[in-house]
């Protein structure tokens, strides 16, 4: 994991009131150290408005992005994972606790699409299920 994701772009919360707070949440960190700008976040949550639950790929959880001209100043990655489930999208609304925000500037030589590999093995799927999850344990996670 920690090839993909620094540790203060993760973050474990006991719940989020909606699913677009959850990935405002999410993106804060790479925000506010200037690698994404807000409209990135906006763009990210409108294309779940327009083009619905696509991007959950892995049970329980969604991998959020926009495009490479949307205001992303290089490859990052950030993490949310919610203790409770969050009704991700309108239509076709899926329960996810994670959200995996991606920003992909570099599509030839980024390898953060490998992040699904790990949020999709049943060991690390049951570990996010449980109540105790802590940010180490997301650390410590591989495929």
């Amino acid at each position: 994991m920690t090839d993909y994701v620094f540790d203060d772009d993760i973050q474990v919360i006991d719940a989020c009131e909606s699913w677009q707070d959850a990935i405002r949440l999410a993106a804060m960190p790479l925000v506010q150290r200037g690698l994404m700008e807000p409209r990135y976040v906006d763009t990210m949550i409108r294309a779940v408005c327009e083009l619905g639950t696509y991007m959950v790929l892995t049970p329980g959880t969604a991998y959020v992005h926009a495009g490479v001209n949307d205001g992303i100043s290089d490859d990052c990655a950030a993490i949310l994972v919610s203790r409770s489930p969050i009704k991700f999208g309108s239509e076709n609304a899926k329960n996810v606790r994670v959200i995996v925000v991606l920003g992909i500037k570099h599509q030839d030589k980024s390898d953060l699409l490998a992040l699904a590999s790990i949020f999709g093995a049943s060991s690390n799927l049951e570990s996010l299920a449980r109540p105790d999850i802590t940010t180490k344990t997301i650390t410590l996670m591989h495929d």
